[in-house]
């Protein structure tokens, strides 16, 4: 039987993950828990990416595992906030660069988006 192991932590978050399955031929989807508790992320899947700031965690959080369809959602580190920062991405191959200052989503398939 598999457990839960540390996917992230800092001093005010800890996310633990455990295998969920995986799409034939492609990538692995996780379950998550928390500590503190952030209920709004024990019920979904998520891919195996995510992106560390100073304020916060950005996760892919997977709609579906038939087709790519994620929503990129931010953790305030501050108040452990869950927002919805881009719905229904038709990618799980994603990249978030610092250009100038500036945070810069971009998803492969043709969308680059300033998030911050």
């Amino acid at each position: 039987m598999e457990s839960y192991s540390i996917y992230f932590e800092n001093s005010e978050l800890k996310i633990f993950s455990i295998y969920a399955g995986e799409i034939r031929m492609g990538p692995i989807f996780l379950g998550f828990k928390s500590e503190p508790r952030i209920q709004d992320i024990e019920t979904g899947i998520y891919g195996d990416w995510f992106y560390k700031t100073d304020s916060g965690i950005y996760l892919q959080k997977w709609n579906s595992t038939k087709e790519p369809n994620a929503d990129l959602i931010f953790i305030d580190f501050k108040n452990l906030n869950v927002q919805t920062i881009k719905s229904n991405i038709t990618s799980v191959n994603w990249k978030i660069e610092n250009i100038a200052g500036n945070l810069v989503f971009n998803d492969f398939s043709g969308n680059e988006i300033a998030i911050a």
